[in-house]
């Protein structure tokens, strides 16, 4: 029995390490057009305060996708077709101050990714075709980019292609507008099948461009309207229901949740007794990391 109170009270602590690690998550976003920024944005009001310019030196750069890869600690970008500096390529960002760092072009012609998505069950970099709407799969040390297959979406629908994968690596999207259909993307061969049909978006006759999950498995995404205003909503994956959070900055074009702490230091974990939590502390950290 004392072994027993000792292992819950070791796993009581590490959940609390782990919601305090959670409570830092911040929401970061970037914009589109030709030379963009870096923004932190309020998830509860979606207010945007500027980090600072997408610049390496002199070179600006336009950043329609982010991804985080929680294991590495690298926040991915993929540049716009406009992008003042290396269009249609992925990139490296600085959270804390906006410096970019150029991996390499996507490699798909005409076609950059209109958002971008990291799978964390298959360590794998997903985007959405700024044209096709098609799935891709990234290599993150060269920047090409593969098309996983067709997903069977007119060319001319393409309307702001907001793509996120959930814990469980169910990759859903946003392809044909913000009162049309949310999607989930097959891994296997690209092609979608629609899950839900948006309503209550604030801008219905605009598109989701950008779409993440936070820890806790709640959507996120930006509106985008015609005249370019956003507004910051979540959406409910089971009912297509859009719930507006409040405007937020104008070509805001992409969001990622970002926790630089996300992994546990093994010190930490060793001195919380996570080897005397057996099975359910293995779990519950599996649980976070996937997050």
């Amino acid at each position: 029995m004392k072994r027993m109170r000792r292992i819950l009270f070791l796993g009581l602590c590490l959940l609390s390490s782990l919601t305090g690690v959670l409570a830092q998550e911040v929401l970061l976003g970037t914009t589109g057009g030709a030379a963009g920024d870096l923004y932190r944005i309020d998830p509860t009001t979606g207010v945007a305060t500027e980090i600072g310019f997408l610049a390496s030196g002199f070179n600006v750069y336009a950043v329609t996708g982010l991804a985080f890869d929680n294991v590495t600690g690298i926040l991915y970008g993929s540049t716009s077709n406009k992008s003042a500096s290396s269009a249609r390529s992925l990139v490296a960002i600085d959270p804390s101050t906006g410096a970019v760092t150029f991996i390499g072009a996507f490699g798909v012609g005409s076609e950059t990714m209109a958002d971008l998505t990291f799978d964390g069950t298959t360590a794998t970099l997903y985007g959405t075709g700024s044209n096709d709407g098609n799935l891709y799969s990234i290599d993150v040390t060269t920047g090409a980019a593969t098309a996983v297959g067709s997903s069977g979406i007119a060319a001319a629908s393409i309307n702001g292609a907001g793509v996120a994968a959930n814990s469980a690596g169910q990759i859903f999207g946003a392809p044909t507008g913000a009162n049309q259909q949310l999607v989930q993307y097959n891994k296997t061969n690209g092609s979608v099948t629609t899950v839900a049909t948006f309503s209550g978006a604030p801008a219905p006759l605009g598109s989701i461009d950008a779409m993440a999950f936070n820890a806790g498995g709640t959507l996120y995404g930006v509106d985008i309207d015609l005249d370019k205003s956003t507004h910051l909503v979540t959406i409910d994956t089971a009912t297509g229901a859009v719930t507006d959070v409040g405007a937020s900055v104008a070509l805001l074009d992409a969001i990622v949740f970002f926790n630089p702490t996300a992994v546990p230091e093994p010190a930490t974990l060793s001195l919380l007794g996570l080897s005397a939590l057996g099975s359910f502390g293995l779990n519950v950290l599996r649980r976070h990391r996937r997050n």
